[in-house]
């Protein structure tokens, strides 16, 4: 009859655990062993009997995020340093997936006070939950879109408000890294115009079609793309491998599309149906302001040609833009001919630019401010560097006169500060202004490598420099040391071991038209010279009259100069 009425309890017992979808357990502190209901085991998706029946199966279940709180909960109350067991976490169920749940349980003690069984319930709270977050997000939605929408319309700076609604809709998603692409209509490209999150080398130009960027735009419609480290589609930059999510959403003005956000994620994310209507709302204030930004364009455009600005002014406007043209902040062509049209540049010219280095006293900034005629160029300060801008008439501009320019440039610093050593850099000539930032970092190559080679010079071209710049700053150094090994090697060991000269003959032979004069230049006799070429072709195993050997040898000999002064 015990029996009999044991099991109508149980019975009892779990025709109640099934009604109210709670899955009982029940685990004995002394013997370590724990019973589960048959609900216990359905809530999360296994047999009845199918797991162990100790407490390390339910401990390896919980959300690696959530074990420390919940394990650290049961010991307190086991402990009595809390009145209840009751806490909400993740649990692993048997598909694989994490959903919630609520857990609650009571301590039961002896006679002495101590603990000698534990039972409680698991309640699935996924839904809940689910509606909770939901909610969550939607005010926190709600509140950034309020406060976009506010800073849209009392800031008329909208490449500002742009960047600042990117931040605030990445902010939102959670994302690591955001993207803001508008559409270029003339060169018909998505150019980036802002990037959030740490952004390693980026795709700024994007052709229809192309990446998740290009995909949103050639469709029109919201782009998700899983497992995005592995899509081929993916740009070949070293920051979209990190990428396992990523997502795009379209900027419309009515049916025609301006832009696209685009937002990558370093875990796989399931975006939900409500964050993606409030990045559809994002995108629609985003179009909005870039509607507002061409209308004011437009107006900016048809304007009088004949703007009173003055000759300071000008030269104010024209470093503004060439510094953010340096800095490779992204640009439409249209705006980039509205600003070149209001500084007075050709968008399209000859222009050559150049990097003076020079310790300049206080307020020699303000002399350099009115240095150059406006029609002729432009020069500033900018890290402790003036950058001369020249504008040329030719359509090709040759080295000779580069150099001829620079060294009237030269002439005139000079003489502003005759006290002071001064040199300059020159960049290869461009005929576009978006070439401008590459022209101006190849003169400050020219600047840093030139007067290593050539210290006898103070004025440096680039095309004197640029291929031993490339050598020289290769990434893996080891390269450049193969390199110089295989060439000057054996040269170098030489004139270690026996105190010799044959690198510094064979430089003079590659630099004088002759042998004899390669010999007056060293200060010895000819047969001395032939005798040392003879030693440096031995060890070579190469002719120095072999045109393409010669070539090779004088680029590491100049790498090998490089290499010694750094």
């Amino acid at each position: 009859m015990a029996h009999q009425d044991m099991h109508q309890r149980d019975e009892r017992w779990e025709l109640a655990s099934r009604a109210a979808q709670e899955g009982i357990w029940d685990w004995d502190l002394r013997t370590n062993k724990v019973y589960r209901s048959e609900t216990w085991f359905e809530l999360f998706g296994y047999e009845p009997g199918e797991l162990a029946d100790n407490p390390w199966v339910w401990e390896n279940m919980i959300h690696p995020d959530d074990a420390a709180e919940v394990l650290d909960a049961r010991r307190k109350h086991i402990d009595g340093m809390v009145e209840r067991y009751y806490v909400e976490h993740r649990m692993r169920c048997r598909d694989g997936r994490y959903r919630w749940f609520l857990s609650r349980g009571q301590v039961i003690r002896n006679d002495q006070g101590e603990p000698i069984r534990m039972t409680g319930f698991y309640t699935n709270i996924d839904a809940r939950v689910a509606a909770r977050e939901q909610l969550l997000r939607e005010n926190k939605a709600l509140r950034i879109l309020n406060e976009v929408s506010l800073r849209a319309l009392a800031n008329q700076d909208h490449e500002v408000t742009l960047t600042y609604l990117l931040n605030r809709a990445r902010d939102y998603m959670n994302a690591d890294k955001a993207y803001l692409f508008l559409l270029d209509a003339r060169e018909d490209v998505m150019r980036a115009h802002s990037l959030c999150g740490y952004i390693g080398p980026s795709i700024l130009k994007v052709k229809r079609g192309e990446f998740l960027v290009g995909r949103v735009w050639e469709t029109g419609e919201y782009g998700y793309q899983d497992q995005f480290d592995e899509w081929p589609g993916r740009p070949p930059t070293p920051d979209s491998s990190q990428i396992k999510t990523g997502i795009g959403m379209p900027l419309k003005l009515g049916r025609v599309l301006v832009g696209v956000i685009t937002m990558g994620f370093q875990h796989n994310r399931t975006v939900a149906e409500d964050e993606v209507e409030s990045l559809r709302q994002f995108a629609a204030i985003a179009a909005q302001i870039v509607g507002n930004r061409e209308k004011m364009l437009a107006q900016a455009s048809t304007a009088p040609t004949e703007i009173a600005v003055g000759l300071a002014d000008k030269q104010d406007l024209r470093q503004e833009l060439i510094e953010a043209l340096i800095d490779g902040k992204p640009m439409t062509s249209r705006e980039l001919a509205l600003q070149a049209r209001k500084c007075g540049l050709a968008e399209s010219a000859a222009f050559v630019a150049m990097q003076a280095e020079i310790d300049s006293p206080k307020g020699f900034g303000q002399e350099v401010h009115y240095f150059m005629n406006p029609q002729a160029g432009c020069v500033w300060r900018r890290d402790r560097k003036l950058h001369l801008l020249v504008f040329s008439e030719e359509a090709v501009v040759e080295k000779k006169t580069a150099i001829a320019r620079a060294e009237e440039m030269l002439s005139r610093l000079q003489a502003l500060t005759p006290e002071l050593p001064c040199r300059i850099g020159i960049g290869l000539p461009c005929t576009s202004l978006r070439e401008l930032g590459s022209a101006f970092q190849q003169a400050a190559e020219a600047l840093e490598i030139g007067p290593r080679l050539h210290p006898d010079k103070n004025v440096h071209h680039y095309l004197d420099v640029g291929l031993i710049h490339v050598l020289s700053r290769q990434k893996d150094r080891r390269y450049v040391e193969v390199y110089l090994q295989q060439t000057l090697g054996k040269l170098v060991e030489y004139d270690l071991q026996k105190n010799g000269h044959l690198l510094e003959t064979l430089a003079a032979i590659l630099k004088e038209p002759s042998l004899r004069g390669a010999a007056e230049a060293l200060f010895i006799h000819t047969k001395t010279l032939m005798y040392r070429k003879q030693q440096i072709e031995e060890l070579l195993g190469e002719s120095l009259d072999n045109s393409a050997i010669r070539l090779n040898l004088m680029l590491a000999l100049q790498l090998y100069g490089v290499q010694q002064k750094e």
